[in-house]
């Protein structure tokens, strides 16, 4: 699979909102390459929810709750807290080996993460749902996991049941 299906299935903006900027600087300030696909996904549809519900993490947006950057440190910090103070185990964060880093999260605090192993087009998706401690590992990229949970291929406990009860859509962030 690649970005074509998820663009075939979810057609991308006419009219993106923060989807243009520096991609080296963002990939020297996190201290990785990015995926193409996610890349791919942010230069097309920029800042956006899809389905009423997910969101894409984004470098270039302003808002502090859905840049990628942002969240990269906060989801480290919180997954380090709860792993020293409740001894949970996490897996490990980014940079370590094989860490997560947030991709994308929901308006209901469930988190998609990528799990770091090898290169970054060998990345995999980890998704956690906001109420339960357990994770679910998918063995492929953003864009494909996107697309086997929007034609309803995988299902992953961070959805609900009628998140792809329809048409697939890509609602632009408004300011």
């Amino acid at each position: 699979m690649s970005i074509e299906n998820l663009f075939r299935l979810l057609p991308p903006p006419a009219s993106p909102r923060e989807n243009r900027g520096d991609w080296r600087e963002v990939e020297r300030t996190i201290g990785t390459v990015l995926p193409e696909d996610y890349k791919a996904f942010i230069n097309a549809y920029g800042s956006g929810r899809i389905n009423n519900l997910l969101w894409v993490l984004n470098p270039f947006t302003p808002n502090v709750h859905l840049n990628l950057m942002d969240e990269l440190v906060t989801h480290r910090n919180n997954i380090e807290a709860l792993r020293h103070e409740f001894a949970i185990p996490f897996l490990p964060v980014f940079p370590e080996p094989g860490g997560v880093l947030p991709c994308a999260m929901t308006d209901n605090g469930d988190v998609l993460y990528w799990r770091s192993n090898g290169s970054p087009k060998e990345w995999s998706i980890v998704a956690q749902a906001s109420r339960m401690v357990e994770y679910e590992v998918f063995g492929c990229n953003l864009a494909d996991f996107l697309v086997r949970i929007l034609t309803k291929r995988n299902a992953c406990s961070a959805f609900p049941e009628d998140f792809c009860a329809g048409q697939a859509n890509f609602e632009v962030k408004k300011d």
